[in-house]
């Protein structure tokens, strides 16, 4: 394989077709000599392989090299022994899908690139939000003997020699499906247990979109330093994709610095501070979030909707939305441009905008039955950290606001306005997770807490809300508690916390606790994408769980009901208490950093 890759690179660099031939035959004699998709060398040798044959005019071998290397991923992932281990391996793995996806949109082909796209997607995420080693994962499916066997073979064979007819049962056991002896599926994974790694066939999508009352979904694929693309399907054409010229890394660059810049800022900060460390890496650096939400317009959302899109006449589209890798952190629903009369004017006036983690996790929201929302849940306002974070004195207001005008039957746990600790609970990671232990508990949950992220690439504490004295609960906690038994039945999650819509094992792996919560069947969910104002942040929450309950608006639409109040082209509800509304005027419109990292996933 090593040495038809050294071909191939004379190729490149001298153009001599003896060598692509070279190239191409040592290539696939390795190909050959893996036998099957569950073979390391089945994965390593896809990618140059389907260049060779690219070169050689055959792109249509080439694509279905690249996505067929694509399955090789998926069952490498499933085979690593720790959890560390898979993540690893996914990260690798992501680089090759976005590259096929890549090679599709050449060959004017969306449905592969949007099968590649979700291919990558969906292995960071299975990755991250499986927690057992291998052993663990076979044993509790009833293989304990598989699991033995592999461990006896792995202590006495190198990784590669490993019999592939035991690598074969292995992965069929551990992905839910037998299978052939080229290593397909005998039936789709997604009808076993590793949902996360089938990408959704374009009809499956179709359908879940339908199923949702959405118009269409739509991957944004960043360009790094040449073109970027969207590659939209629609729940009612077939897929299709535009060439997006500044979706690159030029316009990200300066919001990835400011959004860096108020983070450092708000650490260790008492709560004046951090309502003012957003506003401050503003002054920083001027106009850079008035820019991106331009740049934001520019360079996707308006060529989209303005030129690409068969937008509705009567009513706002409906769409959802993949960024992928570091475009998740870009407010897309803020995009805006200046109207004639100079006024601004926002792609959600346009868009009623939802965010998903991938195609798959979609497509699952739209297969679980709807749960109606009711009086009892649980509201946790602002416990206390011991020290470990600043008081967030609007964010108790805010929640036992909502907890008295929209959920009386909820339990209310953390410190009340004045401080004193609720009667029915301090705001305990055990109060939290118990509660999302009982069936009977409720089908709302409102956190009102502070939310942390930190950069890592182990498994481990990434992203968790820090609650009573101090303690974590972290995502990779939530998909133990919420990952097994019967569905709980939670309609809305709201995490009205810094940053709970945000991954900290990076950008394209979308492992955070919002996402983290839609695969625990939590139906919709409420997330922050970056660090919140406090006050701004507990208006919005207010006006957002109005429009849901007094209105009877579907989540998606009541967030964006209520961000249009934030810009001044709604009217806010009558029934918001004084010092709510207070806040309210207080609130500059032109300023997108009190709303817009408020995300919608799910139903």
């Amino acid at each position: 394989m090593f040495a038809g890759v050294a071909h191939l690179r004379k190729v490149e660099r001298t153009g001599d077709r003896n060598h692509l031939r070279t190239a191409t035959e040592l290539l696939e004699q390795a190909w050959r000599r893996a036998e099957s998709s569950t073979h390391a060398l089945w994965t390593t040798t896809a990618m140059p392989l389907a260049h060779a044959y690219r070169l050689a005019g055959r792109n249509d071998l080439g694509r279905s090299t690249a996505l067929s290397g694509l399955r090789g991923h998926a069952w490498s992932v499933l085979l690593q022994s720790t959890p560390d281990d898979m993540q690893a391996t996914a990260r690798d793995a992501a680089g090759d899908a976005l590259d096929t996806a890549r090679l599709c949109l050449m060959d004017h082909d969306p449905e592969g690139a949007a099968t590649a796209l979700d291919a990558g997607r969906g292995l960071i995420l299975y990755a991250t939000t499986e927690t057992r080693d291998l052993e663990a994962r076979l044993t509790a499916g009833g293989d304990a003997d598989l699991a033995r066997e592999w461990a006896e073979a792995q202590r006495s064979h190198l990784p590669d020699d490993v019999p592939g007819e035991l690598r074969r049962r292995v992965i069929g056991a551990l992905a839910g499906v037998e299978l052939t002896a080229d290593g397909s599926p005998a039936a789709s994974p997604g009808q076993g247990t590793t949902r996360l790694l089938d990408p959704p066939q374009t009809h499956e999508t179709r359908a879940a979109l339908r199923a949702l009352g959405m118009d269409a979904l739509v991957y944004l694929v960043p360009g790094d330093e040449l073109n970027g693309a969207a590659v939209v399907v629609p729940a009612d054409a077939p897929p299709s994709w535009c060439l997006l010229p500044k979706l690159n890394d030029t316009g990200i660059a300066a919001f990835e610095s400011f959004l860096f810049d108020a983070a450092k800022g708000m650490e260790g900060a008492d709560a004046p501070t951090r309502d003012s460390a957003l506003l401050g890496a503003r002054d920083r650096a001027p106009q850079v979030l008035d820019e991106i939400c331009e740049w934001a317009w520019e360079a996707a959302i308006g060529p989209l909707v303005e030129r690409h899109l068969d937008l509705p006449a009567d009513r706002p589209a409906r769409l959802a939305l993949v960024p992928v890798r570091e475009l998740a952190r870009v407010p897309w629903h803020a995009a805006r441009a200046r109207s004639a009369d100079g006024t601004w004017r926002y792609a959600m006036e346009r868009v009623v905008f939802s965010y998903a983690p991938s195609a798959r996790v979609l497509c699952e929201s739209a297969w679980h039955d709807p749960v109606p929302l009711t009086t009892k849940g649980l509201v946790v306002g602002d416990p206390d950290t011991a020290g470990q974070a600043r008081d967030l004195p609007a964010a108790r207001l805010e929640a036992l606001a909502i907890k008295d005008c929209f959920y009386p039957d909820a339990r209310y746990v953390g410190r009340l306005p004045d401080g004193e600790l609720s009667q029915e609970g301090a705001g305990t990671r055990d109060e939290v997770l118990r509660w999302l232990a009982d069936p009977d508990g409720g089908t709302v949950m409102h956190l009102a807490c502070h939310g942390i992220v930190e950069p890592t690439r182990t498994a481990g504490d990434s992203s968790y809300l820090l609650l009573d004295g101090g303690e974590h609960l972290a995502a990779e906690r939530l998909v133990r508690t919420l990952g097994t038994g019967p569905d709980r039945g939670i309609a809305l999650a709201v995490l009205a916390a810094c940053s709970t819509g945000r991954s900290g094992r990076g950008y394209d792996e979308a492992f955070s606790l919002s996402t983290t919560l839609l695969a625990g069947r939590v139906r919709s969910v409420v997330s922050a994408t970056w660090s919140v104002p406090d006050e701004a942040t507990s208006v919005l929450m207010f006006m957002f769980h109005h429009f849901l309950r007094e209105e009877g608006l579907a989540p998606a639409d009541a967030l964006r009901t209520a961000q249009l109040c934030m810009v001044g082209h709604h009217k806010p509800p009558e029934a918001m208490p004084k010092r709510l509304r207070a806040q309210l005027r207080g609130h500059a419109q032109s300023d997108v950093v009190s709303w817009a990292g408020f995300v919608h996933t799910g139903r």
